[in-house]
C-alpha cells in the first residue's frame, strides 16, 4: 500500500456546515492510506504556515508521516529544555492556588467579609486570565531582542514579584476578631463592651488595596504562563496523532500539583482563632505574601539559563492583526470560542453561599479546609495523569455529559444534606468538596485539546490566548451573574446563622438555580467536535463569517469591561450595596421576594382577614354558583373535542401536513390571547347592565353557530392516504372546517374570560385561609370535563374512514351537531339560573386611565413576568420522537390512560383545594419541577438505552407527569384575586392568564429553533441516534430547571402578594415592556401559524415556525 503524502480531494463544494458527525467525514476522498488507524483521515496533516514569518520551515521541508503537526523531535521530560519550561508550569500552580487559597482564611474569617465579596476577590484574582489574549498577541507579534516568548516570561515574573514584595512589607489589617473569646459568635450575641473592646468593624472595608494588588499581580504571571503556553503548543504539535495531547496534560500536571505546596502552607500555618482554626500559633498574610517571593525569582533564573528559545524576525504589527483578524472569521476559530465561553459561563455558574455555610454552620477549620484541598490536588493530578495515559481519544460529547452530570450529582449529594441538617461534618462537606475534582479535571481537558488542532505555525501564542480567554472571561461572567441572583434571597452571613427553615429554602433556592444552569451547559456541546479529526474537518472545510468575528470581539470586549467594573465594585465600602456588585441594594430599592417585615404580612393578613370584598362567602352549593361551574365544563368540553378531532378527522380524513395540523392546535386555543381584549370589555362595556352574563351568551351563540354550520356541511369522500392535500374536491372544504373550528375556540375564550372575572369577584368574597377554594374548583371542573370528548372520540370514533381499525364510526358530523346542542345548553345556564347584579354605566376613559395605573403596579406586571418567563422555560421539551416511536401504543389505551391521567389531575386539585391553599407556594412550584423531571427522565432515558420498552410504564409515567404540571399552574392563578380591584376582575384575570397562555407557543417556537439543526428526526434504534435523542432531552431538562430562577418574582402566599400591592411601587417601563411584549408575541403566534394553513402562504416565515418538506 502506498505510503505517500496524503491529500484532501473534496468530492463536492465545501459547503457551510453547524455540525459534524461521523457522516460528514465521508465527504472527502482520501486516496493515499496510512497505517491503520481509525484516525487516518489525519495522518499526515500538516499546518497551515504564515507567510510573513520567513524564519519556519516549509511543509515540503518535513512530512514523517507520524501525524506530527510540525517538523522537530518530541521534547524528552526530562531535558532541561523540558525542566526550563514545566518550572514555569510549577510556579504558576503557586501563585495560582496560594491567592485563591487565602479567600477562606483570610478574606472570608480574618476580615468578616460577605460571600459576595469573597466571590468577588476570587474573580477578580482570576481576572488576569481573560487578558491572555492581549498577552499572546504582545509575544506573537513584539519580540524583545529577538525573542518572542522568554522576555515576557521574565517581565511577567518581575510584576508578579514586586506586587507580592509590596503586600509583604506593607502593614495588613487588624483581624475582624480581637480576642478567642468572641471568634465566631455571631454580634447579636456579643455586648456592647465586647463589640467595642475586640470587634473591628473597619476590618471588611480595609482591603481594598490588598485586592488590587493581588490583581495585578496575577496579571504578571498570567503574562508568562501566556508565553510559556505558545512555547507548549509548539513542542505539543511536535508529537505524533496518537499521542498529541500529552504535553499539554503533563504541563497541567505540573501546574495543578505544584499547588499543593500553599494549600499545606496556608492549612498549617494560618490557623488560629484569627483564621477560623484552633491551633494557638499563625503566620501573618504578610509573611505569605513574603514567601511567594522565593517562586518567582526560581522561575526567573530557569527562564533566563534553562528555557531555549529561536530567535525569529520582527513582524509588522498591523500585517499581525490583519492575518489575527483573518482568524477570528474562520468558522473553527468563532465557534470553539463561542463553545469555550457559553459552556464555562453556565458550568461555572456557582452561588455565593458555599463559603459562609463552611464557615458559619460547619465550623470548618483552615487546617481541615488545606488538609482537603491537597487530597482534591492528589485526585485532580492523578484523574489528569490517566486521561494522558489512557483517555486522549475518548468522544469529548459523551466524555463531558457523563462528567457534567457527575458533577452536579456530586455536589448536590453533599451540600444540600448540610444545608438541611442531615449532616453536620465539616469532614462530610470537605469530602464532596474533594471529589469534584475527579469531573472537573475531565471537563477542563477534554475543552482544551482542540487548541492544538487549530493554532498555526506562527500565531501559537494568540489562538492560545484567545481561545484561554474566552473560557477564562466567562468564570468571572459567571460570577457576577450568580452574584447578582444570590442577591435577590436573604442569605448573608446573619441570615445563615439563625439556620432557620425559611434560611434553608433559600439555600436550597440558590443551589437548584446553579445545578440548573450547570447542566444547561451542555446545550452548549452543539458547537464542540467530538474528536480530533472532527476539528480538523471543520479546519479546512469551515466557512468564514466576518459579522461572526465582529460578534466576537464585541462580546469579549463587552464582558471583560463588564466584569472589572462589576467586581470592582464589590471590594469599595461605596459600591459594595450595589445589587450589581453582589449587594442586596442601596436603601430605599424594591425587594425582590419578600415583604418588609414579619408584621407586615401579619398586619396585612390581619386586615383582610375576613375578605378582600364586602359580602358573604359563596356557597359552593348555590344554583348561581352550579351554573357558573357549568361555564367551565362547557369549555372544556367544547376545547377538548375540537383538540381531540385534529387526528382522527383533520389527520387521518383530511390528511394535513404535519406543520398545518400543529398550527392548527396552535390557533384553536389562539383565541385565548385575545383574553385581556374580551376582558376589557366585559368590564367597560356593560350590556342591559350586566357585565358577565352577556358575553357568556354571546360566547355560546358563536360555538353553537360555528359547530352547527360544520355539522350542516358535507364532509368530503374519504381520501386515500397517498392523496394530495390541494385535491380540489378537499381543499375549500377542509379550510371552511379549520376556521369555523378557530371561530369556535374564540366562543370558548369568550366566555371563559367572563367567567373568570366572575370567579374572581366571589372569590373575593372567602376568608384568607380558604381563598382560592372556588377558583380550584373551576379549574378541576374544567379539566374534569375534558375527559368525556376524549373518550366519545377517542373509542367511538376509530372506523376506518377515522385512521384506524374499528369496523364501525359515527361520523364527524354527529360530534359537531353534540357540540353545537352542548354550547346551547350551557349558554341557558347562564341565563336562567346564574344571578349578577347589574351595574351602573362608567366613564371608559376613566376605566381605561385606571386599568393603566395597574398595569404599572409592580404586583402586576411581576406576576404577569412570573408567568410568561417561568411557563416559557418549563414548557421547553424535546422534538426527538424517538421515544414516541419506540414504544408502540395502541389508540385506544393512550385515550382510555388519558381518562386515568385527568382523574388524578382533578383528585390533586381538590387535595389543594382542602389542605394546600396555606402552603408555600414556592417550594411547591421547586417540588413539583423536581418530580416532574425525576419521573419524565426515569422512564424516557430508560427507554432511549433500551432499559424497558413496556408502553404501559410510559402510558403510567405520562399521565403521572400531569399531576405536578397542574399542581405548578395554581399559585400564579392564586395570586389574581389577591391582585383586582373591584371592576377590573375582567382585565387582571384575563393579563395572567393571556401570560401564561402565550408561554406554549413561545417555547414550542424557542425549541424547534434550537434543535431544529441537530436533533434526528428518523427513529433508526442506532447508539448516534440514542445519543442525540439524550441530548435532546439533558436540554429540555436544564431548561425546565431553570425555571425555577424565576421564583424570585413568585411571592410566597396570598399575604406577600398583599404586601407586594401595598409597598411594591410602580413603574411605567415596566407594564409598558410587558404589555408590548404580550401584544408582539400574539402577533407573532398568529403570523406565523394562519400562514401554515394556506397553500399560498405554506412557507415558513418566521423562524421556529412550522416548516413544510
Amino acid at each position: 500500500m502506498a505510503t505517500g503524502k496524503m491529500r484532501f480531494v473534496p468530492t463536492e463544494k465545501p459547503k457551510k456546515i453547524w455540525l459534524l458527525d461521523e457522516r460528514q467525514l465521508e465527504d472527502f476522498a482520501i486516496l493515499d492510506h496510512h497505517k491503520h488507524s481509525s484516525l487516518g483521515i489525519l495522518a499526515t496533516q500538516t499546518l497551515d504556515y504564515d507567510p510573513y514569518a520567513s524564519s519556519y520551515a516549509k511543509p515540503s521541508e518535513f512530512d514523517d508521516g507520524d501525524g506530527a503537526l510540525r517538523s522537530g523531535e518530541t521534547l524528552k521530560l526530562l531535558s532541561l529544555e523540558a525542566v526550563g519550561l514545566l518550572s514555569q508550569y510549577s510556579g504558576v500552580g503557586i501563585l495560582f492556588n496560594t491567592f485563591p487559597a487565602l479567600a477562606y482564611p483570610v478574606f472570608q474569617n480574618y476580615l468578616h467579609m460577605q460571600g459576595y465579596q469573597v466571590s468577588s476577590y476570587t474573580a477578580l484574582i482570576n481576572l488576569g486570565w481573560s487578558f491572555k489574549i492581549f498577552f499572546g498577541v504582545l509575544s506573537d507579534c513584539i519580540p524583545i531582542f529577538g525573542l518572542q516568548r522568554r522576555p515576557y516570561i521574565i517581565l511577567g515574573w518581575v510584576i508578579c514579584a514586586a506586587c507580592c514584595a509590596a503586600m509583604a512589607f506593607m502593614p495588613f489589617a487588624a483581624p475582624y476578631y480581637g480576642s478567642h473569646t468572641v471568634a465566631g459568635r455571631p454580634r447579636e450575641n456579643l455586648t456592647d463592651t465586647e463589640i467595642a473592646k475586640y470587634i473591628n468593624t473597619e476590618a471588611p472595608r480595609s482591603s481594598g488595596l490588598i485586592i488590587v494588588l493581588s490583581m495585578v499581580a496575577s496579571l504578571g504571571y498570567v503574562m508568562a504562563v501566556t508565553a510559556c503556553d505558545a512555547m507548549a503548543v509548539q513542542y505539543a504539535q511536535r508529537e505524533p496523532l496518537e499521542a498529541r495531547g500529552r504535553m499539554q496534560t503533563t504541563m497541567y500536571f505540573v501546574r495543578d500539583f505544584s499547588g499543593m505546596v500553599p494549600q499545606i502552607l496556608v492549612g498549617f500555618c494560618m490557623n488560629d482563632y484569627r483564621y477560623g482554626g484552633s491551633f494557638d500559633w499563625a503566620i501573618s498574610p504578610s509573611t505569605v505574601y513574603g514567601i511567594l517571593l522565593i517562586p518567582c525569582g526560581v522561575c526567573i533564573l530557569t527562564a533566563t539559563f534553562l528555557m531555549v528559545e529561536e530567535k525569529v524576525l520582527v513582524l509588522h504589527f498591523s500585517q499581525y492583526l490583519k492575518n489575527l483578524w483573518q482568524l477570528m472569521q474562520l468558522r473553527v476559530m468563532w465557534q470553539f470560542c463561542a463553545f469555550q465561553l457559553l459552556n464555562q459561563a453556565f458550568i461555572a455558574f456557582d452561588t455565593t453561599v458555599s463559603s459562609p455555610i463552611a464557615s458559619t454552620l460547619l465550623h470548618v477549620q483552615p487546617v481541615a479546609d488545606q488538609s482537603f484541598t491537597v487530597l482534591g490536588i492528589f485526585l485532580y493530578t492523578g484523574t489528569m495523569f490517566s486521561i494522558g495515559r489512557f483517555a486522549l481519544n475518548w468522544d469529548w460529547h459523551r466524555t463531558v455529559i457523563a462528567h457534567t452530570v457527575l458533577l452536579v450529582a456530586i455536589d448536590a449529594s453533599f451540600k444540600l444534606p448540610v444545608v438541611w441538617g442531615a449532616m453536620d461534618s465539616e469532614y462530610y462537606y470537605l469530602a464532596g468538596r474533594t471529589l469534584l475534582q475527579l469531573p472537573t479535571a475531565f471537563l477542563f481537558l477534554f475543552t482544551t485539546y482542540c487548541i492544538v488542532e487549530v493554532a498555526d505555525v506562527g500565531n501559537e501564542g494568540a489562538v492560545y490566548a484567545l481561545v484561554t480567554s474566552c473560557a477564562n472571561i466567562a468564570v468571572p461572567v459567571a460570577t457576577f451573574f450568580f452574584k447578582t441572583v444570590d442577591s435577590f434571597f436573604a442569605v448573608t452571613i446573619a441570615d445563615i446563622a439563625r439556620n432557620d427553615t425559611s434560611t434553608k429554602w433559600q439555600l436550597s433556592y440558590c443551589y437548584f438555580i446553579a445545578y440548573a444552569v450547570k447542566l444547561l451547559s451542555l446545550v452548549w456541546l452543539v458547537l464542540l467536535p467530538r474528536q480530533k479529526a472532527h476539528v480538523q474537518l471543520l479546519k479546512r472545510s469551515g466557512s468564514r463569517s466576518r459579522s461572526m468575528g465582529i460578534t466576537m470581539v464585541v462580546v469579549m470586549s463587552v464582558c471583560l469591561l463588564g466584569v472589572i467594573v462589576t467586581n470592582l465594585l464589590a471590594i469599595f465600602p461605596s459600591t459594595t450595596c450595589l445589587r450589581i456588585a453582589g449587594g442586596s441594594g442601596p436603601v430605599g430599592e424594591w425587594v425582590a421576594i419578600e415583604s418588609d417585615s414579619q408584621s407586615d404580612l401579619e398586619s396585612c393578613q390581619s386586615d383582610y382577614g375576613s375578605g378582600l370584598r364586602a359580602g358573604e362567602p359563596v356557597l359552593i352549593s348555590s344554583a348561581s354558583v352550579r351554573a357558573l361551574l357549568a361555564q367551565y365544563a362547557g369549555v372544556g368540553l367544547l376545547q377538548s373535542a375540537l383538540l381531540s378531532l385534529s387526528t382522527p378527522v383533520f389527520d387521518n380524513r383530511f390528511h394535513l401536513r404535519e406543520y398545518q395540523l400543529a398550527a392548527y392546535c396552535v390557533l384553536v386555543t389562539v383565541g385565548w390571547g385575545l383574553r385581556v381584549a374580551i376582558g376589557l370589555l366585559s368590564d367597560c362595556l356593560p350590556i342591559w347592565g350586566l357585565h358577565r352574563r352577556p358575553y357568556m351568551v354571546l360566547g355560546w351563540t358563536l360555538c353553537a353557530a360555528s359547530c352547527l354550520a360544520m355539522a350542516l356541511t358535507p364532509l368530503p369522500a374519504t381520501l386515500p392516504t397517498t392523496a394530495p392535500f390541494t385535491a380540489s374536491i378537499s381543499a375549500k372544504t377542509t379550510n371552511f372546517f379549520l376556521m369555523m373550528s378557530v371561530f369556535a375556540g374564540v366562543g370558548c375564550v369568550i366566555v371563559l374570560a367572563a367567567a373568570d372575572a366572575m370567579v374572581v369577584a366571589l372569590a373575593q368574597t372567602e376568608r384568607i385561609w380558604t381563598r382560592g377554594r372556588l377558583q380550584t374548583l373551576s379549574y378541576a371542573t374544567r379539566l374534569f370535563a375534558t375527559a368525556v370528548p376524549q373518550v366519545f372520540i377517542g373509542v367511538g370514533i376509530m372506523g376506518s374512514n377515522n385512521g384506524t381499525s374499528f369496523g364501525w364510526a359515527p361520523s364527524p358530523t354527529i360530534v359537531y351537531y353534540m357540540l353545537s346542542f352542548a354550547s346551547i345548553a350551557t349558554g341557558l345556564t347562564a341565563i336562567v339560573w346564574m344571578h349578577e347584579p347589574a351595574v351602573l354605566p362608567r366613564s371608559r376613559r376613566q376605566y381605561l386611565s385606571n386599568l393603566w395605573h395597574l398595569l404599572q403596579q409592580r404586583v402586576l406586571w411581576q406576576l404577569g413576568a412570573y408567568q410568561l418567563l417561568s411557563l416559557t422555560f418549563f414548557s421547553f421539551d424535546s422534538t426527538a420522537t424517538f421515544v414516541s416511536k419506540s414504544v408502540e401504543i395502541e389508540r385506544l389505551s393512550s385515550q382510555l390512560w388519558d381518562l386515568g391521567g385527568i382523574l388524578m389531575v382533578v383528585g390533586a386539585m381538590i387535595f389543594m383545594s382542602n389542605f394546600g391553599l396555606a402552603y408555600d407556594w414556592r417550594r411547591i412550584v421547586a417540588l413539583h419541577t423536581v418530580i416532574y423531571i425525576v419521573v419524565d427522565a426515569s422512564v424516557k432515558i430508560s427507554i432511549i438505552w433500551n432499559g424497558t420498552r413496556d408502553p404501559y410504564i410510559y402510558l403510567v409515567s405520562r399521565e403521572l407527569l400531569k399531576v405536578p404540571r397542574a399542581v405548578l399552574l395554581l399559585p400564579p392563578v392564586y395570586c389574581i384575586v389577591e391582585v383586582a380591584d373591584i371592576g377590573t376582575e375582567g382585565a387582571v384575570a384575563a393579563f395572567i392568564a393571556t401570560s401564561a397562555g402565550l408561554a406554549t407557543p413561545l417555547a414550542v417556537a424557542l425549541t424547534r429553533a434550537t434543535e431544529a439543526s441537530w436533533v434526528v428526526k428518523d427513529t433508526a434504534d442506532t447508539a448516534e441516534m440514542r445519543w442525540r435523542a439524550t441530548y435532546s432531552y439533558i436540554l429540555a431538562y436544564g431548561v425546565k430547571l431553570l425555571s425555577l430562577a424565576w421564583l424570585v418574582l413568585l411571592p410566597r402566599q396570598k399575604a406577600h402578594v398583599l404586601q407586594l400591592k401595598l409597598h411594591g411601587g410602580s413603574s411605567r417601563l415596566g407594564g409598558g415592556l410587558l404589555t408590548i411584549g404580550l401584544i408582539l408575541l400574539l402577533s407573532y403566534v398568529v403570523a406565523s401559524n394562519f400562514p401554515a394553513l394556506f397553500d399560498s402562504t405554506d412557507r415558513p416565515l418566521l423562524p421556529g415556525t412550522f416548516c413544510c418538506p
